[in-house]
């Protein structure tokens, strides 16, 4: 199987919804996307096996696609959490301070293109 965007936006609950209301989910967001949230809450998917994570607009973005090492996550910000070095006061307020510390040494993919090119590269048949 090959990834396309195609194949996303068929196989998306999401996606077929907010084509009813002339609207299209990005899939893939960029930090700026996830600050800029009025609602607070992310979604995230990403794998430990792949080293890779995005921040997306459809938690369910890629269920039957998806190797099963995919997970997907949901946070509202802001996030109390213990607090660190760094995060002295323990609020998790943005994308760039939830990646310093759940996603530290993963690799952030940042476009739905990248994350074709990723997925193709990895398990495209």
């Amino acid at each position: 199987m090959e990834f396309t965007k195609e194949l996303f936006r068929e196989n998306s609950t999401h996606a077929k919804i907010l084509a009813r209301q002339s609207r299209q989910p990005k899939f893939v967001l960029t930090n700026a996307d996830v600050n800029a949230s009025e609602n607070g809450r992310i979604e995230v998917i990403g794998s430990n096996a792949d080293g890779v994570f995005w921040f997306t607009d459809d938690y369910c973005m890629g269920v039957d696609l998806l190797p099963r090492h995919y997970v997907p996550c949901s946070f509202n910000f802001p996030m109390r959490i213990v607090p660190r070095p760094g995060l002295e006061d323990g609020i998790i307020a943005n994308a760039e301070q939830y990646i310093q510390i759940f996603e530290e040494g993963m690799r952030q993919i940042t476009s739905f293109d990248e994350l074709i090119e990723h997925l193709n590269s990895k398990y495209s048949i």
